[in-house]
């Protein structure tokens, strides 16, 4: 019953807990065993033995895509800092216009490499 309660939580559960849940099976299962019994994918059976290995027991992984989102300050600063004249100019073609949110913005062209313009803004803000 314990099992079967173990095997239903693993299918009820999202991604990073199903991978949490599969740090509990015993150190001496392989991967293929773990991958067996749980009907877990390879790459969720490897990534659960590493983080077993190194971090212990039930403990979460780490995702570092969306650990920090940007705020939205700062996106406005960039904005704003990209749309100046002298890093890039609007398109003269009057049917170059972007939709964006249902408003219509005016393509603009790079004046500087983004390399360049990426080096002024740090320069410049940060």
């Amino acid at each position: 019953e314990l099992i079967n309660g173990l095997k239903d939580l693993y299918h009820a559960s999202d991604k990073s807990e199903q991978v949490r849940l599969l740090t509990i099976a015993p150190t001496n299962w392989g991967r293929q065993k773990v991958q067996k019994f749980l009907d877990s994918p390879e790459r969720q059976a490897r990534q659960s033995r590493e983080l077993r290995s190194t971090k212990g027991v039930l403990t979460s992984p780490e995702y570092l895509r969306d650990n920090q989102p940007l705020d939205a300050s700062v996106s406005h600063a960039v904005i704003k800092f990209y749309e100046q004249d002298w890093i890039s100019r609007v398109s003269p073609n009057k049917s170059d216009v972007l939709l964006i949110k249902k408003q219509p913005v005016s393509k603009r062209f790079m004046l500087l490499t983004i390399g360049e313009a990426f080096e002024k803004l740090k320069s410049d803000f940060f």
